[in-house]
């Protein structure tokens, strides 16, 4: 077997099926693994729900017809286990409290039951299926408590962590359930990332704040297990003919937003932000108009219903108020697009609106730069409690908690000369082509497989995994 043999392991395999065929699954975690240049004996294991015989087949006969690519595991899980794990813990609980809204927790003790029975399935499923020479690289906040069951299992396995969202203030983490096991568990990996320093510092916060038993060798082996890689695209997948691109000769300035239909996107506040522009500075009446397209997420889950509700009848009443018989200021496209519709409705876009109440990364700006052209690209404005906003800094940041007060800067916004966007497109571009997402994921394999150390291998603990 190849040395440093890798499996990758998410909450959901990036893939579907429907009709008795494999479908690709979208999301930024599959785009970029996808940018990467992985093994062909690489791993990915994940639930797929392969709950009859004939989609089991249909796997299998996937698996061995590709057998030069990927392989994919499925981890099969009981429905009523996986309801109560993901749309319970993973997304009532750790969702909206890693992104700020701690008023949005809904929590019992069988949310946190199901969650850690089901880590424990992936634990077992793993150390059953999958040779303990290969490498684990865990994905994301679904999967917090992997580490520990997965060493207590087996101690000599390698296993990195990758935080896809925010780990939150020392203030908000003090009110997430169970967090300190959480932090406990993580501390098992040979490598915990993060996509920016601030995170990794959040997280190194609250581990010395549960830490007062812990000695001073114990505390600072943590933290040469921290790293933070920001997370990229493939810009190249965005970038077709500029020539085709029509050129607004109208009066009419066009911001488009790119969003899921979640709450964490703010996408109140960009339409609380339209109107209050469209209030202060009535020349712009008629003379812009947003179009958003909103990507239907956990429709099950009544917080994301109640958003939803919220939006459309904010929508409507901005409508309202401003439309006249030739113009209607918003507009939302509920639904998916494909690669190709997107980059066309990225580029139909003369500003791009993110507005963000926190985002682990947001690859939305990136992509919306990556389809601009280079003689007339469009300009970001950007909320400054994203991730990119720490590495897209020649782009128009703001705060979405003060939009009265960023009126000013949407304005500076929609006036950037062509020059003036010229170069701040440049400047961007710079980062997003040498931060790709391939460049993502080598700068944590190769930390992980070859720098890695293995420091400390979690707290004391004698918990069982049975």
């Amino acid at each position: 077997m190849r040395e440093n043999k890798l499996a990758i392991v998410s909450n959901r395999l990036p893939i579907g099926i429907k009709n008795n065929t494999i479908t690709p699954s979208d999301g930024g975690l599959v785009s970029a693994i996808n940018g990467a240049h992985l093994a062909a004996d690489t791993q990915w294991i994940g639930h797929l729900g392969c709950e009859n015989h004939s989609d089991k087949k249909v796997l299998q006969d996937f698996n061995l017809q590709n057998s030069k690519s990927i392989q994919y595991l499925d981890v099969n899980i009981p429905s009523d286990l996986y309801d109560q794990y993901y749309n319970g813990y993973c997304n009532q609980v750790l969702w909206p409290s890693f992104h700020e809204r701690v008023d949005l927790i809904h929590f019992y003790p069988a949310l946190w039951e199901a969650y850690s029975a089901t880590n424990i399935h992936f634990a077992h499923y793993i150390n059953e299926q999958v040779d303990e020479k290969t490498s684990l690289w865990i994905q994301d906040y679904h999967l917090l408590l992997l580490p520990k069951y997965i060493k207590q299992l087996s101690r000599s396995r390698k296993v990195s962590f990758f935080l896809h969202i925010p780990w939150p203030s020392l203030e908000i983490a003090k009110q997430v359930p169970f967090l300190e096991e959480i932090a406990k568990s993580l501390s098992y990996a040979d490598m915990i990332a993060f996509h920016t320093k601030d995170y990794e510092k959040n997280f190194l916060d609250f581990w010395y704040y549960i830490s007062e038993d812990f000695d001073q060798e114990e505390l600072s082996a943590i933290e040469h297990k921290l790293y933070s890689f920001p997370i990229g695209i493939s810009p190249q997948d965005f970038i077709q003919d500029y020539s085709q691109i029509s050129s607004n000769d109208s009066q009419l300035q066009t911001i488009v937003g790119v969003d899921r239909f979640d709450y964490s996107k703010g996408i109140d506040i960009k339409l609380k932000l339209i109107e209050h522009l469209l209030e202060t500075h009535p020349e712009y009446r008629e003379k812009i108009k947003l179009r958003q397209l909103l990507i239907p997420t956990r429709q099950d889950i009544p917080a994301y219903q109640d958003y939803r509700e919220k939006v459309l009848k904010l929508a409507d009443r901005i409508n309202n108020q401003f439309k006249t018989n030739d113009w209607t200021p918003i507009e939302l496209i509920e639904g998916r697009m494909t690669k190709q519709e997107l980059i066309k409705f990225y580029q139909s876009g003369d500003l791009c609106l993110v507005s963000s109440i926190k985002d682990g990364m947001n690859l939305v700006s990136m992509e919306y730069l990556a389809a601009q052209s280079p003689n007339n690209p469009g300009q970001l404005f950007l909320s400054d409690q994203t991730g990119a906003s720490k590495f897209l800094g020649s782009q128009i940041t703001f705060n979405p908690f003060k939009i009265k007060k960023e009126v000013k800067a949407l304005v500076q916004s929609l006036q950037t000369n062509k020059k003036t966007r010229q170069k701040r497109w440049r400047d961007a571009m710079k980062w997003i082509n040498k931060n790709t997402s391939n460049f993502w994921a080598s700068n944590n394999l190769n930390n992980f497989l070859v720098g890695g150390g293995k420091y400390f291998v979690g707290p004391r603990s004698t918990t069982s995994t049975s």
